[in-house]
């Protein structure tokens, strides 16, 4: 985001977020190890005394693909929408995917957070544990499966 002096009045005047240090913590971000490449990632900008921060937010979705271990994809040269990630993921990296997103989760208990995550699960096209993921959401519902109450 640029501001200008005509957009944002007499305070935005040389306020201005292409300079020099903003571009390296852009480089930064994208060059993070946290974030495997090829992916769309939401940003937080934080802004304290014109100075801008840029932080990482990931997704439910980011996760789950990182969790997976694919290799990274040029955007550009595939164009491909629907790309179905098929893996296999463990019960674990779902609840500690859970734990992470919790703080963003609409949910009122973690089994909540733990359903969502596993509807994203589904949606990107991976399995949990050699299992569908909403027959795990099945047995989370009956009480047939154990997950930390935190």
């Amino acid at each position: 985001m640029v501001l200008n002096a005509e957009q944002g009045g007499p305070n935005a005047e040389g306020f201005v977020l292409e300079s020099e240090e903003s571009y390296e913590d852009k480089k930064l971000v994208m060059t993070s190890p946290k974030q495997p490449l090829g992916l769309r990632v939401t940003v937080k900008l934080t802004i304290q005394k014109r100075q801008p921060q840029i932080e990482v937010v990931p997704s439910a979705s980011a996760l789950l693909i990182r969790a997976l271990k694919e290799p990274p994809r040029d955007r550009k040269k595939q164009k491909q929408t629907n790309i179905k990630h098929s893996g296999n993921i463990t019960f674990g990296e779902i609840v500690s995917i859970a734990q992470q997103m919790r703080c963003r989760s609409l949910a009122r208990k973690l089994s909540g957070t733990i359903k969502e995550i596993l509807g994203t699960a589904q949606c990107v096209g991976c399995i949990v544990d050699g299992r569908h993921p909403h027959d795990i959401i099945d047995d989370i519902n009956s009480g047939a499966v154990e997950y930390p109450a935190i």
